[in-house]
């Protein structure tokens, strides 16, 4: 039986690395091909990693050429909106171009999944479906819904994936939020937490696990990703304290305007996700579950695949 070969972009990133994870011990099935760009990524034994700028469209197509995926998960982004803003020329390489590139040298028979953000839209109403419009507020939105729309010309199967800020532990590659939250803790670090802006916060390996079966479904075209509970980045702290034993005592509620992040976000990004439970049949995951599942895996270094 021939093995299904799954391309994922982005292997070095916080989703990416957990995505690849999920394919260790499973090689009699896959034959698995990983990117990354500038970060090498860690404890991906077995998996085929492949260093590329997918900026530079002869490179990409020569690797999907000798690859000839029949999944493709394109991951890779300059994901943090402040970089992008400050390096817009960046930003447009590696979330524009790059996902040209890619779409334009995939084959038709390739299923792709792209992920995309809750931030393509305002923050103004909440609870945001995928017939909702986007009306991104900063330069890394607007890159992705820009990407966006580069993925809806794809002649293939593709499924665009808006995804919720996760939570989770992270590597040397990358500090997640609630990885920022507890060192700071541990490091006796008072930290302001937005007591005004709502997201529908995910655990890592759950959305990880979500894009796999995805990739195994017939659900196509644009689809919302995220947790069951509409939360505040303040009110998410406290539960990250008490669920891991932690003093909230320094962490210090605050709004949104008077902190210094360089690029405008919306004050509720916050997504339905009903399409997605009611097309795999799945229970939405809460923020009790993610972070029960976050305290069992301990760290990142003793994570496993689900």
């Amino acid at each position: 039986m021939r093995k299904r070969k799954i391309l994922i972009t982005g292997a070095s990133g916080f989703l990416g690395n957990h995505l690849t994870k999920l394919y260790l011990g499973e090689a009699e099935k896959f034959e698995v091909f990983a990117t990354f760009y500038n970060n090498h990524p860690h404890g991906l034994q077995g998996i085929k990693l492949i260093g590329i700028n997918l900026g530079d469209s002869n490179t990409t197509k020569d690797l999907i050429q000798k690859i000839q995926p029949d999944i493709c998960f394109h991951l890779a982004a300059l994901s943090s909106p402040d970089k992008c803003h400050t390096n817009q020329e960046l930003a447009k390489s590696i979330n524009i171009l790059g996902t040209k590139n890619l779409v334009d040298s995939l084959p038709v028979s390739c299923k792709l999944i792209f992920t995309s953000t809750d931030l393509v839209f305002d923050g103004e109403k909440g609870w945001y479906s995928e017939s909702d419009s986007p009306n991104p507020t900063n330069y890394y939105s607007q890159t992705k819904l820009e990407a966006e729309k580069i993925t809806n010309n794809f002649k293939g199967i593709y499924c665009i994936v808006r995804l919720s800020l996760m939570f989770g532990w992270g590597d040397d590659n990358h500090q997640s939020f609630s990885d920022w939250i507890i060192n700071s803790i541990r490091g006796e670090k008072t930290i302001g937490l937005y007591t005004d802006q709502f997201r529908t916060m995910i655990y890592v390996k759950h959305a990880a696990l979500i894009l796999k079966w995805i990739s195994e479904s017939s659900i196509k075209g644009t689809v919302h990703l995220g947790g069951f509970d509409r939360i505040s980045r303040y009110n998410f702290g406290i539960q990250l304290c008490e669920a891991f034993g932690l003093s909230n005592r320094l962490l210090r509620p605050v709004k949104m305007g008077i902190c210094n992040g360089k690029a405008v976000r919306g004050r509720d990004c916050s997504l339905s996700t009903t399409r997605l439970i009611h097309e795999l049949g799945i229970k939405p995951y809460t923020i009790k579950m993610g972070l029960e599942d976050m305290k069992r895996d301990d760290s990142f270094s003793s994570q496993q695949a689900f």
